[in-house]
């Protein structure tokens, strides 16, 4: 059949009802069941007369489906995105089937063609936020390359057989496909974070150093640096960043640039410095002209942070819900997760604790979906904020526990820091000034280790607050001058209370990849005071 006569084909057939239009976008058309079963069974019939023609089918239909990936891939980013997220989308069923296909076939060219296929769209499920689906995809493809078992094939309506070993001879065009998907596989692995991978943290600089082809290379550093960002060494994440941004720029690559612009940004920004606003409006400058939507949404966290730290809330809130609403029309999954956070954080800011918990439970549900660990642990330490602030101290301590933990095991410096503050402060809800003493003064010491101005400010002011709990309980100076209205307790309380009224403004999250900002009374202190180890130096503190 020549092309040309296609349409008029399926034109008729259309007429006849035996394949149905589905509404668009994009336009697309379907057999009935019966037509398809029908379909099934005569090409079963022709294995009689011609052998092996139902496998040539199928071969024809998962290269079909793996070069239609690969065109689609770079679509993804630009001014394209939305309509081929779409096509993606409807087409999902179709490509899982390839990827199943090709895991139980016995061609020379199947494990090729499979991870072509996961390296094709590894960003789509990054951008969907299926994480779970793509670390099973890739584990897929991956195991077609050693004899043994192969995992089974990602879960779908149907029976599936099982999928057999295909050992693939190790050329250099194999080697860097399969340096391609570990890279991807790595980087979706510390997305999740659930324990279920225990590559050790030091060795992710290894992964992309197996890519050969330069553009492939640059953006596995990109997407390692930053999955990486948050945990481990920093430096690990800044010298991926900062290699990937060589190589994009090197490449001429303007989306690569402005992504790799956007983390080194997120990096810098919680040391305070000026180059991650310049980083920052570079990057948004770039995703604006190539038109991503996902670039735009992450390159304005640098700038809206800067806009909360100035107090105005309403104008923080105002950009979240703008990012939010372009979040959910792209049906950018994990954007999503974060941006409803982030706009419970803001009303937790203004008081509102109803909506802010309204928002973090929203983002925590839909974080366990995607089995995306780094946005559930946001979300549940912004509902332990919450809870704390609502005197449920014991539903707070739970969460800050459970993450405590979790961070502590993927070295998330900044997400211990938050954590011991918070829990600091829930020990001089409790009156355990002591406890409060010793939990603040282990989060000082994180905090100082993550570079973050912020995380020593709030670190030194619940020190410093918990120190003048103890002094108040034991009848010290600061008791001293609380008596000459309300006696011992009434200065427990006129300090215990401001504190605590400074404390509300801090809303950091946790180990997530993007510091949070906030204002606090002890930064003039963490000016003279942060770059030093004298941890039993409080002058100037604020009391």
């Amino acid at each position: 059949m020549r092309r040309s006569e296609v349409l008029g084909l399926l034109g008729q057939l259309v007429d006849r009802s035996l394949v149905v239009a589905v509404d668009g976008p994009p336009a697309r058309y379907r057999l009935l069941e019966s037509v398809h079963a029908y379909a099934r069974e005569r090409l079963a019939e022709c294995e009689d007369t011609e052998p092996g023609g139902t496998e040539r089918v199928r071969a024809r239909h998962h290269r079909y489906y793996v070069e239609w990936a690969e065109r689609a891939e770079p679509r993804l980013r630009g001014h394209a995105q939305r309509d081929w997220l779409r096509r993606l989308d409807a087409e999902t069923a179709n490509l899982r089937t390839a990827l199943d296909g090709l895991a139980r076939g016995t061609g020379e060219d199947a494990a090729e063609l499979a991870l072509r296929l996961v390296n094709a769209l590894s960003w789509y499920w990054y951008l969907r936020g299926r994480l779970g689906e793509a670390r099973a995809a890739l584990d897929l493809a991956l195991a077609l390359h050693t004899p043994g078992p192969v995992p089974e094939p990602i879960p779908h309506p149907g029976p599936i057989p099982s999928p057999k070993p295909n050992p693939l001879p190790e050329t250099a065009p194999v080697r860097d496909l399969r340096a391609r998907a570990r890279a991807w596989r790595a980087g979706i692995a510390l997305l999740i974070l659930d324990g279920a991978d225990r590559t050790p943290l030091e060795r992710i600089p290894d992964f992309p150093a197996a890519v050969e082809d330069p553009a492939a290379r640059a953006m596995a550093q990109w997407f390692l640096g930053f999955a990486h960002t948050g945990f481990g060494d920093p430096a690990v994440s800044r010298d991926l960043i900062d290699r990937a941004y060589a190589g994009f720029t090197a490449l001429g690559d303007p989306w690569g640039t402005a992504a790799a612009l956007s983390v080194r940004a997120s990096q810098l920004h919680a040391s305070g410095t000026d180059t991650a606003l310049r980083d920052s409006g570079r990057s948004l400058a770039l995703f604006e002209q190539v038109g991503d939507g996902w670039g735009m949404l992450r390159a304005m966290r640098v700038r809206r942070g800067l806009v909360e730290i100035a107090g105005d809330y309403a104008a923080a809130e105002g950009l979240d819900r703008d990012g939010l609403r372009l979040a959910e029309e792209l049906g950018l999954n994990s954007e999503t997760t974060a941006l409803l956070s982030r706009t419970g954080r803001t009303a937790l800011l203004r008081g509102d604790l109803a909506a802010a918990e309204e928002y973090h439970e929203r983002a925590r549900r839909l974080a366990v979906h995607h089995a995306d660990q780094q946005a559930r642990e946001v979300a549940e330490v912004g509902l332990a904020l919450i809870a704390r602030r609502q005197g449920r101290l014991a539903v707070a301590e739970a969460h800050l526990r459970t993450w405590l933990a979790w961070c502590r095991q993927w070295e998330g410096a900044a997400g211990i820091a938050l954590i011991l503050a918070e829990l600091g402060f829930v020990a001089e809800l409790r009156g355990d000034a002591a406890a409060a003493t010793a939990l603040h003064e282990e989060g000082l010491a994180a905090a100082r280790g993550t570079g973050d101005i912020r995380a020593v400010a709030l670190a030194l002011e619940g020190a410093a607050g918990a120190r003048v709990d103890r002094t108040v309980r034991r009848g010290g100076p600061a008791a001293g001058r609380g008596r000459g209205r309300t006696g011992v307790g009434g200065g427990a309380a006129a300090a215990g209370g401001a504190r605590r009224r400074r404390a509300d403004r801090h809303h950091r999250t946790g180990c997530a990849r993007e510091p949070r900002v906030h204002r606090t009374a002890g930064a003039g202190a963490v000016a003279r005071h942060g770059d030093r180890g004298d941890a039993d130096d409080w002058t100037g503190l604020p009391r």
